[in-house]
């Protein structure tokens, strides 16, 4: 029994309690204090009272969100109000429509089309194909179907793919996207929303659009600027320079009203490609949505950052303080990624100030402009050390165990901090598997050479065999010959059941779909995940052979090989020291 009690017991004996963070304390004692207080916050509770509780918070916190998205934002109250709404109004027409000139058009987004990774309104499952091809497409909208079909015209594979998919599947008019939530910590979930398809692909070309405008103009690339934001980060925690700023749900408080400051060319694809209405899944209750979009709509993150970059952009004019970009691998002095924020220290009360001005709540206790704590995109740094906590979010399965207990593992190297009690206790709920430094943080212990080699094979010419407990996902291999398949059992079955797959082949997707895939660069091999998809999972159980589970991590030890079990990576830019040595002692000295 993997009791949650004992593991804050052992906790409290190896760190103690959590202890207010001071500027005279040492890194060490901060880090101690800080495992303390996050090692559980996160941890998902499975009793019916608490997710409930959660969930219930998560929706009424959003329908609160979208209550307040209705108030009309910004209102001036002062010539300063004035001058950041205005300065704000033509940065940003600056920034999506330059010379006055709308850039984005049907075109650009259909060069920019996705449907993203996640789940989808009336699709059968996350998969690429399945979603546009092998399923009905939802939308709000008529006109979007129209422009649908107009984008895709001079592009004849994926046109003839959706001509037979039509066909047999159609569209289907929704109302707006489903709401959902997900893990965010022991006291509330984080509220999302599933989108239509045919929605989300015109919402992938608008953030497409936006990162482009951001990484031509701020030199903002989503790609990398976190890293940007963590070394201004780092660096502010030394030196106090600069303040770092977060917000509460700020995917959900950008109000329709902000629309009216855009440029109409392009807001009016913001309005037409947004939900207008949010339904519950259960209850099928639904309520008009006042918020533009919110997490789970594919421009949202890029819309944040080009908003808040543009208001920070607003008050440095004010202030007098030029705008340095990011350089090669120098960061400029300022960072925008999403809602994590980075200013000098000088403008941090004015861009304060702004933020609340256009509707947007900061969060005080995640946002720093005094002492030696700064925190951005996920890095917490005191005095120029990354204190970061390892957050524990399940012990359900013996993979939790393991990436668990291999994080604290590192956890301690790095801080010089030993965690004999919390190891021991978790060492007990794991069969000892003997893995490499490099492979995954759940597929066992992770030890050095000279504790693992009894426990593993030798093959000689460097080649060391050891057993991994690895994800199994459900998938099926098409072989190149027609009348056979291999399903993941690695087994040739005979023609009659590959009939199963030809009919789901002929009836859900067309053959041009696969080479629309290719171009797309979503078909790179020749597997497909079939997990998922409720129509080929019905097939696959009547054809006789074994049913995918619906659990979208099945496990099994799997035999693997390795040609340096103690590689290690080198240490990254911002990381204190070289893991190396005291992580082969540490993790040696735990497993003994």
């Amino acid at each position: 029994m993997r009791d949650i009690a004992m593991v804050q017991s052992a906790l409290h004996l190896d760190v103690g309690a959590y202890v207010p963070l001071t500027s005279d304390m040492h890194p060490r004692a901060a880090a101690k204090s800080f495992l303390a207080a996050n090692l559980l916050k996160k941890f998902q509770s499975n009793d019916p009272s608490s997710v409930k509780t959660r969930y219930e918070r998560a929706l009424n916190g959003f329908l609160e969100d979208n209550r307040l998205c209705s108030l009309e934002r910004p209102v001036s109250k002062s010539w300063l109000d004035d001058y950041i709404i205005g300065e704000w109004s033509y940065l940003f027409d600056k920034l999506v429509a330059p010379d006055g000139v709308n850039e984005l058009d049907l075109a650009f987004i259909a060069s920019h089309m996705d449907v993203g990774p996640g789940s989808n309104v009336g699709a059968d499952s996350r998969c690429f194909l399945t979603k546009l091809f092998a399923s009905e497409l939802t939308t709000t909208s008529e006109h979007l179907v129209r422009l649908y079909r107009a984008a895709i015209s001079d592009t004849s594979y994926w046109a003839d793919a959706e001509r037979q998919r039509n066909d047999k599947l159609g569209f289907r008019i929704v109302g707006g996207n489903t709401f959902f939530t997900v893990l965010k910590n022991d006291e509330i979930d984080r509220p999302c929303c599933t989108e239509p398809t045919l929605n989300m692909l015109y919402q992938k070309g608008i953030g497409g659009f936006l990162e482009e405008r951001l990484e031509r103009y701020y030199r903002i690339s989503l790609e990398t600027q976190q890293d940007f934001n963590r070394e201004l980060a780092r660096l502010s925690s030394i030196t106090r320079s600069k303040g770092t700023i977060d917000l509460k749900s700020a995917s959900n408080s950008i109000g329709l009203g902000l629309c009216e400051l855009m440029p109409r060319g392009f807001s009016s694809w913001i309005k037409i490609s947004r939900s207008p209405l949010m339904t519950l899944p259960v209850s099928g209750e639904q309520t008009e949505l006042r918020m533009v979009s919110s997490m789970g709509n594919g421009f949202t993150f890029p819309l944040q950052t080009a908003i808040f970059t543009c208001l920070v952009h607003a008050c440095y004019r004010l202030m007098n303080i030029p705008m340095r970009r990011n350089r090669g691998s120098f960061p400029g002095n300022f960072g925008v990624f999403g809602d994590d924020i980075i200013v000098e220290k000088s403008a941090y009360d004015l861009v304060i100030h702004a933020l609340q001005l256009f509707g947007f709540t900061v969060n005080d206790k995640k946002s720093f402009n005094t002492g030696c704590f700064r925190e951005s995109c996920g890095e917490d740094w005191f005095n120029g050390t990354n204190i970061r906590s390892v957050y524990i979010e399940s012990l359900d399965d013996t993979a939790d165990v393991y990436s668990a207990c291999n994080r604290l593992i590192r956890w301690s190297a790095i801080h010089g901090v030993p965690l004999p009690n919390l190891i021991t206790l978790m060492r007990e709920w794991a069969v000892f598997r003997p893995i490499p430094f490099a492979a995954g943080d759940d597929e066992g212990f992770k030890v050095p050479y000279r504790v693992a080699h009894p426990y593993i094979k030798n093959c000689g010419n460097g080649i060391l065999k050891y057993k991994a407990y690895v994800t199994r996902s459900a998938r099926l291999l098409w072989s190149k010959d027609l009348d056979t398949h291999r399903s993941d059992d690695n087994k040739t079955h005979p023609t009659d059941r590959r009939s199963d797959l030809n009919r789901f082949l002929s009836d859900y997707l067309p053959e041009e779909s696969a080479v629309v895939a290719l171009i797309a660069g979503r078909l790179r091999t020749p597997e497909c995940s079939v997990g998922g998809n409720r129509r080929f999972d019905e097939l696959h159980y009547e054809s006789g052979l074994r049913r995918p589970s619906s659990s979208p991590a099945r496990r099994k030890v799997k035999l693997r090989e390795t040609h340096y079990w103690d590689y290690m990576p080198p240490a990254g830019p911002r990381e204190s020291g070289t893991l190396g040595s005291s992580w082969y002692s540490t993790s040696a000295a735990y497993f003994q």
